[in-house]
């Protein structure tokens, strides 16, 4: 396979925006859509290997799965280790548990399912998960365990019907992905490994166009696509935010961004030259360890230090940047490298090291989920969830409303939250589909924090707040909120930062349609 420096160059492109949306730096709003650009460039580069090893008689799949396994497995057990290291210094036994669960998930390429099942999608708490970014690895991997055996069977059966493949699954793909979009709240479509294929499905009829010779010779054509991909990408990264539908419609344009790149940034080109710049080829060698590394930093910094301001941000990324370049010289370039570490070496190392890991987090999880799934909290919420009532006492309300809103299956059209006044209305006052979300002596914090955490789960008709006399009351000396202070800090964050939108109520003005504590709660 010919070396195409751009291409390192555009992985650069894709991991930078991630880096910065991740440390909180607003003007890379859409910087998510650098793990989009991911999907497009693996499915062209894997594809690529695959046809030209296919059509010289060459391609093997244990050689093709080793390859993969030098390339993934141990830099990111590495991480996983120190990030192990770090948990038991900064977690507490309940995170210790979750951790535990995502580290076997990420482990068995499973990540996108946990983070789905486990916790919706809250933009409060993913800033503070170390391994919520392995959700994208784990969709690379079960393509990679897939796409091969497909492609070996179209060539010896069907060679002639791979493009028609590439073409039916990527629509299929795109049609399941829009249809969730549009009718399914939540998280479900952003984690779903079918909702993503598309993307990847993009880039194998990049690489299969390339392969058979289908694009033209025209520089100024090369130029003037070239240039209309980059500036796709660069508008994507400053205008799209997480109010947009994502994987969407919308996602088509840093898709095709990226397509008019691979297709026509040929050797000549300004966008050629501009991606090929040593800088960005050095940081797109190092954009996979980048990727693994930036997200757990700052997870840790973040749990550690609560809210960073942008001097430290950049710190780091900085500590990302050399951490990264001392993974991609000491551990990447040798573990890929059959010279150093010949095939049965690699496989002890990584064999013995799997399973030590693997079998240590399944110990942590049975002994540290104990703290979190026996909590008062959650097994008071996890039975409301089920049954139509429930009796406790000697319980942190906030914490339960918490576990209620991650534990809660139904589709909710009506969000109350108030003090216990409020506490007093019945969930199915107002329509079938309500949801009380009161807790004893609401502070404004309170209801900032909740409606937040609610607004990242459902799609709500309509919220109603209960506000008390005293709650704008500075010297009201309420400091039960305090139990929810992380969440209240990112969602404090996030409005500032304007990630969640607060829609303004339609409620009903009308005195005869209003039961008696409508009128003061509205």
């Amino acid at each position: 396979m010919e070396y195409r420096k751009e291409i390192d160059g555009l992985r650069a492109l894709a991991v930078i925006p991630v880096v910065f949306y991740h440390a909180g730096i607003s003007f890379f709003k859409g910087g998510f859509l650098g793990v989009d650009m991911f999907f497009v460039i693996s499915g062209y580069l894997i594809a690529t290997i695959i046809f030209k090893e296919i059509s010289n008689n060459t391609f093997t799949v244990l050689n093709f799965y080793e390859r993969r396994a030098r390339r993934i497995i141990p830099i990111l057990l590495f991480v996983i280790i120190v990030s192990s290291i770090l948990s038991f210094i900064f977690f507490t036994r309940t995170e210790l548990g979750s951790f535990s669960k995502s580290v076997i998930s990420s482990l068995t390429f499973i990540s996108n399912l946990y983070f789905w099942k486990s916790s919706p999608y809250f933009q409060s708490e993913s800033e503070l998960i170390p391994l919520l970014h392995t959700w994208s690895l784990s969709i690379e991997e079960q393509f990679y365990i897939l796409f091969p055996l497909l492609l070996i069977f179209f060539y010896k059966f069907n060679k002639k019907y791979i493009f028609h493949f590439f073409i039916f699954s990527t629509l299929i793909s795109f049609s399941i992905c829009q249809y969730l979009t549009l009718n399914i709240e939540g998280s479900f479509n952003f984690y779903f490994t079918i909702s993503r294929i598309w993307e990847i499905g993009a880039g194998c009829l990049a690489s299969y166009y390339l392969h058979i010779k289908l694009i033209n010779k025209y520089e100024r054509l090369n130029n003037l696509l070239s240039m209309l991909g980059l500036l796709l990408i660069l508008c994507s990264f400053i205008f799209f935010n997480q109010k947009i539908p994502h994987p969407s419609l919308y996602t088509f344009i840093p898709i095709i961004g990226t397509l008019l790149i691979i297709l026509f940034a040929k050797q000549g080109t300004l966008v050629n030259k501009f991606l090929s710049t040593r800088i960005l080829v050095f940081i797109g060698l190092i954009s996979y360890s980048l990727y693994l590394w930036h997200q757990p930093l700052f997870a840790f910094s973040k749990t550690y230090f609560g809210s960073i301001e942008l001097n430290y941000k950049l710190l780091v990324i900085f500590i990302s940047l050399i951490v990264s370049i001392f993974s991609y010289l000491y551990i990447e370039q040798p573990f890929r490298n059959k010279k150093i570490i010949n095939s049965k070496k690699f496989i002890k190392i990584i064999l013995s090291t799997y399973i030590v890991v693997f079998f240590f987090h399944i110990v942590n999880s049975i002994t540290f989920s104990s703290y979190s799934m026996n909590s008062t909290e959650a097994q008071v919420a996890k039975i409301l969830s089920e049954n139509d009532a429930v009796y406790s006492f000697k319980m942190n309300e906030r914490q339960f409303i918490k576990n209620r809103i991650i534990l809660n299956k139904d589709k909710i059209n009506t969000l109350i939250v108030g003090s216990s006044r409020a506490m007093e209305v019945a969930n199915n006052i107002f329509d079938e589909k309500s949801l009380n979300l009161s807790v004893s002596g609401a502070s404004i914090e309170d209801q900032i924090t909740i409606v937040g955490m609610a607004l990242e789960k459902f799609k709500f008709n309509k919220i109603i707040l209960g506000a008390d006399p005293w709650l704008f009351n500075e010297y009201s000396n309420q400091k039960r909120w305090k139990s929810l202070s992380k969440e209240y800090d990112l969602i404090l964050k996030q409005i500032i930062n304007e990630k969640i939108i607060f829609d303004s109520l339609n409620i009903k003005k009308e005195n005869d349609t209003l039961a008696f504590f409508e009128n003061f709660l509205i």
